[in-house]
């Protein structure tokens, strides 16, 4: 749901729309399967986070990737899916 709200909004109000839309159903499941609240909500917030950061770095908007390809003078949509694919496997080290 961030990836998609992050589309062309700062990452700023993307983590604050989705945490106000989504963060007290994902901490209500969570708790409901045994987590603590405290710890519930600290790592969705964590998470939320994450996925607001990631809406500027991943395609179609990818400004970062964007700007990086124009220096370096690669091709923008290799280098958005590049990095894509490298931040997903960053994820889990």
């Amino acid at each position: 749901f961030s990836l998609l709200l992050g589309i062309g909004v700062p990452p700023s109000a993307t983590y604050v729309l989705s945490s106000l839309l989504t963060a007290p159903a994902i901490i209500n499941l969570a708790t409901s399967i045994g987590i603590p609240q405290d710890t519930a909500t600290l790592a969705v917030h964590m998470f939320l986070f994450y996925m607001a950061m990631l809406a500027d770095i991943t395609p179609p908007v990818a400004l970062s990737a964007f700007a990086a390809s124009a220096v370096f003078e690669l091709d923008p949509i290799r280098t958005g899916l590049r990095l894509l694919l490298l931040l997903f496997r960053s994820t889990y080290m």
